[in-house]
């Protein structure tokens, strides 16, 4: 069952404290990712690097949102559990979020911020596409999200590439492809055509990333927040890293 709970303004005041610092970090983090030995604190492999973010570290344009998952303690302290930088629901989020904090929130949707950056960066003659597969758990609110920015939903697998290495989808070339799918599945050469890797490479069609990586999502990456950030210090949790076959 579900209960309605009344929130101090204080509440608001730290979460609005939480959300520009981790703003403030995630604009951080491309320069931090450059470094190997940061990349080896919180987990990731050259490979992982070299083959899934340094491609989007190039990239001029970002753009990401995030969600925290947060609990409140006895003394009205928010605790922050995790962050999610890959919200899947982007569609169902403007569908929802407006009955919470009012349709004329400016914070109430995302879609018509995407849908003016699409149409400011889109080629003339190209088009759009959403990628995503029926088989993805969040497909519906793919579709959902289609429908709002008024662009098709379809799975990687069925765009084609012609002889100049050009993406298209249904005879219309593609300029810009948002992703709402892991990027491990780009580099899979059984789920991927590796031409439209390559179209992607040479700049003939824009991969849309929200958000560009997703190296805040890394579980190793929690316990260093509080380092590059001290002001978030006091909303996590006390958290140490363990790597296989330390002592504990």
């Amino acid at each position: 069952y579900t209960e309605a709970v009344a929130l101090p303004e204080s509440i608001f005041e730290q979460a609005r404290t939480i959300g520009e610092n981790l703003i403030r970090i995630s604009q951080s983090l491309p320069e931090l990712l450059r470094s190997s030995s940061f990349r080896q604190r919180i987990g990731v492999s050259e490979e992982r690097f070299r083959n899934e973010i340094e491609p989007f570290l190039m990239d001029g344009e970002k753009i990401g949102f995030f969600g925290a998952d947060a609990i409140l303690d006895k003394d009205q302290k928010i605790k922050l559990i995790e962050i999610n930088t890959r919200p899947q629901v982007l569609g169902r989020f403007d569908e929802v979020t407006p009955r919470f904090i009012g349709q004329g929130d400016p914070n109430g949707k995302i879609s018509p911020e995407i849908k003016t950056l699409l149409d400011n960066n889109l080629p003339q003659g190209k088009s759009a596409v959403i990628i995503s597969h029926p088989n993805n758990a969040f497909y519906n609110y793919h579709k959902l999200l289609g429908e709002q920015l008024k662009i098709p939903v379809v799975p990687i697998q069925e765009l084609a590439v012609d002889c100049k290495n050009r993406v298209e989808y249904q005879g219309k070339e593609i300029g810009i492809m948002v992703r709402q799918f892991n990027i491990k599945k780009l580099f899979d050469p059984k789920l991927t055509n590796q031409a439209i890797v390559e179209a992607i490479s040479s700049g003939k069609t824009s991969l849309m990333n929200g958000p560009v990586i997703s190296v805040m999502g890394d579980k190793l990456f929690l316990p260093i927040i509080p380092e590059i950030s001290p002001e978030l210090s006091g909303y996590f949790p006390k958290m140490e890293i363990y790597k296989t076959g330390d002592e504990i």
